[in-house]
């Protein structure tokens, strides 16, 4: 009955697809046939790999990287991590981690991790947006792959917006921005740290020197996207 509703409220209020606006069919979600198919899947791995593992390096040990979508100004991937970060469009988060998954299940090392964590936000953000934008994500990546989602043993410390308001000279300071919650039951634990984008790095790089304080813990690195240089 519910479904008949829906069919008859999509037809005359239908959704649009978040990229090119066209309407959607009622079998689409978020994108339509066309802009799915053009979807910038990242296809060669080892490649872009080996591309942001520079970013990492004298700054933290990582196992291995990964990513789903290339992002660039005003292509598919930021008009959707835009809907899915600022719109409360969590169903693409849905569909990222299916996809995600799949491609991840054709990798010899996903077979290897224990746990998954993601980048948290602030109180304060989360309040105000009502949700974490890698959180539907991490949990249908844990479902599809059988591994545990831990999703509190990582709190941010900071909002951020504090900080930027500061004098420069105030900013140098080295401030702890997130806090491990519990080192025992990470420790001995292989965890794929995960964000919504990798740019610069940094903010991975803060959260996974605090996971690794956990003993003999590894990190890897999974991201539904990551910057690509223009």
């Amino acid at each position: 009955m519910v479904s008949i509703f829906k069919q008859i409220f999509d037809l005359f209020f239908p959704k649009s697809c978040v990229n090119c606006e066209r309407n959607l069919f009622i079998s689409e979600s978020f994108l339509c046939v066309y802009c799915l198919h053009d979807l910038p899947i990242v296809l060669d791995t080892k490649l872009v790999n080996a591309q942001l593992m520079p970013s990492f390096y004298g700054k933290i040990i990582v196992k291995n990287v990964f990513v789903l979508l290339r992002y660039r100004k005003n292509n598919i991937t930021q008009k959707i991590i835009h809907e899915l970060k600022y719109r409360g469009q969590e169903e693409i988060g849905v569909f990222l981690g299916k996809r995600m998954a799949y491609e991840l299940k054709k990798t010899s090392f996903i077979h290897f991790v224990d746990g998954l964590v993601t980048v948290p936000i602030h109180p304060n953000k989360k309040k105000k947006r009502g949700y974490n934008q890698v959180t539907k994500f991490a949990e249908i990546l844990s479902d599809e792959l059988s591994i545990p989602y831990y999703s509190r043993v990582l709190i941010r410390l900071h909002d951020g917006k504090n900080q930027a308001l500061k004098k420069q000279v105030e900013r140098v300071e080295v401030h702890k921005k997130f806090e491990l919650t519990d080192v025992t039951l990470l420790q001995g634990k292989h965890l794929l740290l995960i964000d919504d984008v990798i740019t610069t790095g940094t903010t991975l790089v803060d959260c996974g020197n605090e996971l690794l304080k956990a003993p003999n813990s590894i990190i890897s690195i999974a991201a539904i996207a990551f910057t690509e240089k223009e």
